[in-house]
């Protein structure tokens, strides 16, 4: 093997001091440099497979939320429409009920207007028989020539009374 060595020109004293030492440097280099960065790599894998799972996790729960909210808008709706229908229905209870008062405050204002014109009427036609009988007198007056306090005041009334029921 020396013939070998010595043809290549390798000497191999130098080659085995050359192995020794590199053998040595790689038993330093792996104890010092590979274990710490072993375990550097293993903690950053480790790391990386829990951002992964809290990802994976996060996806998860956003899908639950989306469907949670997605409930709460269905619901919402829901409960809007409901809302809507019953503030319908009350605006329609009311309105029913002011024209109801309407019409009764309507009944009420032309039974009282009836009444004011009734009396009125009534009002009216008794000025009309005085102003009847005042005409009456002043015509007996001057039909039978005399003062208006003699003519028989029974006369006076029954022609009003006639007047008054041929008007009414």
């Amino acid at each position: 093997m020396e013939a070998l060595f010595s043809s290549l020109g390798v000497d191999w004293r130098l080659f085995l001091s050359q192995a020794t030492n590199f053998l040595i440097l790689l038993g330093i280099i792996s104890f010092l440099v590979w274990k710490p960065l072993k375990a550097v790599l293993e903690e950053r894998r480790e790391k990386i497979e829990l951002g992964v799972r809290l990802g994976e996790e996060a996806e998860q729960k956003m899908g639950e939320i989306e469907v949670i909210k997605k409930e709460a808008i269905a619901r919402s709706e829901r409960e809007a429409g409901d809302l809507l229908k019953l503030a319908e229905i009350k605006g329609k209870k009311k309105s029913e009920n002011i024209i109801l008062d309407a019409h009764k405050r309507g009944d009420i204002i032309i039974a009282e207007a009836e009444i004011v014109a009734s009396h009125e009427k009534e009002a009216a036609l008794k000025d009309l028989e005085r102003e009847a009988g005042n005409i009456i007198k002043i015509a007996l007056a001057k039909a039978i020539n005399a003062y208006p306090d003699e003519i028989d005041a029974k006369l006076i009334n029954e022609a009003a009374g006639i007047v008054a029921k041929e008007i009414g």
